[in-house]
């Protein structure tokens, strides 16, 4: 029993499921874990509670009754037993090369890992984008950043930041930030995740033209997944923004999105695109950086 569906595996046949709240009377055969919905967990035989419909006594392997308790006061038995550390993360590798009228190279590399308990979770991310046309270099950036989430509760989690950027064609030398704030865990399922958060940073600058800035930031991001067909493909949206507290003119949007199509369990190809927007960028360059990629990787 787990999610509110009795699953049984007859020996005449394959897995039947019903609804939990529709079972009346239990009877199971040997010792099973059993948690109550107040959070309580035993582990004990299920036995009918005389002819009463809806009520069993969960029994001891001493064949002593330690309770008796209402169906409906079932979370889960025999739950699925996951791990108490899950690491997931994937590797990924992009480009396009030309040869002909004009020479180019552009080549982008993905990684990312996470680290999942019951209780909190880490995030690390990295990537590196360079390009070059008639050898002569027209891109080059690259980024790390890690996030760590405490849960408060199982949806509220407390979270803390760091990140490194530099983007050469932007002017942009490196860019540091840092900060911490609240997020809800709206959907963590095998097939959809879906968070947001909000917080503040502090955000300093290096250029190499304009002058170095340093400024306190509000900070909001979102990260949505789906599996649009299971274990095969999925859909994948990430976006994050900070606002200038000082001046609300200068604000930065980042957004990471696209098609993750599983040609093995761990082998993937991916179809996507990634924008920067800078409301105020150096002088004498552009808001906006898009790029779309098609690459290949690794997942585990």
């Amino acid at each position: 029993v787990e999610g509110g569906v009795l699953k049984i595996r007859p020996a005449f046949g394959g897995e039947v499921a019903v609804e939990w709240k529709r079972v009346r009377r239990v009877d199971t055969d040997k010792p099973l874990p059993i948690e109550l919905k107040d959070g309580r967990k035993f582990s004990g035989t299920l036995r009918p509670e005389g002819e009463a419909d809806g009520r069993a006594r969960i029994v001891g392997e001493d064949g002593k009754d330690i309770e008796t308790i209402s169906l409906d006061a079932v979370a889960a038995v025999n739950p699925k037993v996951e791990p108490l550390v899950k690491w997931e993360g994937s590797v990924t590798a992009s480009g396009a090369l030309s040869r002909g009228n004009v020479n180019s190279i552009t080549a982008i590399f993905r990684a990312g890992a996470v680290r999942r308990t019951r209780d909190d979770r880490l995030t690390l991310a990295a990537g590196y984008d360079y390009g070059e046309t008639e050898r002569v270099k027209t891109r080059e950036q690259g980024f790390v950043s890690a996030k760590y989430d405490y849960f408060v509760t199982k949806k509220l989690f407390v979270y803390g930041n760091a990140k490194a950027d530099r983007d050469e064609f932007a002017d942009l030398d490196a860019r540091i930030s840092a900060g911490a704030g609240l997020g809800i865990q709206w959907v963590e399922t095998k097939r959809t995740r879906f968070s947001s958060e909000a917080g503040v940073s502090y955000v300093y600058e290096w250029h190499n033209e304009d002058d170095d800035d340093g400024y306190a930031a509000g900070r909001a991001a979102s990260a949505f997944s789906v599996w649009i067909l299971p274990d095969r493909l999925q859909y994948r949206l990430e976006v994050e923004g900070l606002l200038n507290m000082e001046d609300k003119k200068d604000w930065i949007a980042n957004g990471r999105t696209g098609f993750r199509w599983m040609l093995t369990k761990n082998w993937l190809m991916e179809l996507g695109a990634q924008a920067t927007f800078d409301h105020k960028p150096a002088e004498g360059r552009k808001r906006e950086d898009v790029i779309y990629t098609l690459g290949f990787g690794y997942s585990f």
